[in-house]
């Protein structure tokens, strides 16, 4: 067997392994002794570039492979590098209501916090209320969703609250005097009607 006189080494750099999905990424090749390169994304060839760049476009766990083939394959072998990607969504959203049980007519406070997200959509009901939404008032009793939706066009947060409104005239109540038979005694009597039975 012949000897390796120039052993290929690979490596290289990468200025952060934790990125925002949609973030272009720049790989500066440090190898030595290299006749040819090979860039991968999980086992799939994406460059032959030097110093290729990758946009991440979907959440996960990605591995960069860097294969080097070197000057003399015939007494050299060839060596290869990996570095590990996380890709995570930078979006954080949340809300909450002052009363998720109001009345008809009741006004109803929403209290929001939205970070990283240049797209944000409200509804309620499955109605589109804008990018923002800060109050809001039913009219008709019954169950009702609101529904944030914060986005980068990359990876979305959704958040979501019941609401259960109430008639502001579930119940009627009125009192009336009544006379004892074979008595002059009168005594108060308080009587609750439902919804509906009146």
């Amino acid at each position: 067997m012949l000897p390796c006189l120039s052993p290929v080494t690979a490596a290289f750099s990468v200025d952060t392994t934790t990125v925002a999905v949609g973030t272009t990424v720049q790989f500066t090749n440090q190898s030595q002794n290299y006749a040819a390169l090979q860039w991968t994304l999980d086992g799939v060839p994406f460059s032959t570039d030097p110093n290729p760049t990758y946009q991440f476009t979907n959440l996960g766990l990605f591995t960069i492979g860097l294969n080097a083939q070197p000057l003399d394959p015939a007494a050299c072998p060839a060596a290869s590098a990996t570095a590990v990607i996380r890709v995570i969504c930078p979006v954080a959203a949340n809300f909450s209501v002052s009363n998720q049980y109001p009345n008809t007519g009741e006004q109803i406070t929403i209290t929001s916090s939205i970070l990283n997200a240049p797209n944000i959509a409200w509804y309620v009901a499955g109605v589109y209320q804008g990018s923002s939404l800060s109050s809001y008032t039913f009219n008709q009793p019954g169950i009702y969703e609101i529904r944030l939706e914060a986005s980068t066009g990359f990876c979305a947060v959704v958040r979501k609250v019941s609401i259960q409104v109430q008639d502001s005239c579930t119940d009627v109540s009125f009192q009336r005097l009544y006379r004892s038979a074979n008595s002059h005694l009168y005594s108060l009597k308080t009587t609750t009607l439902s919804y509906g039975n009146y």
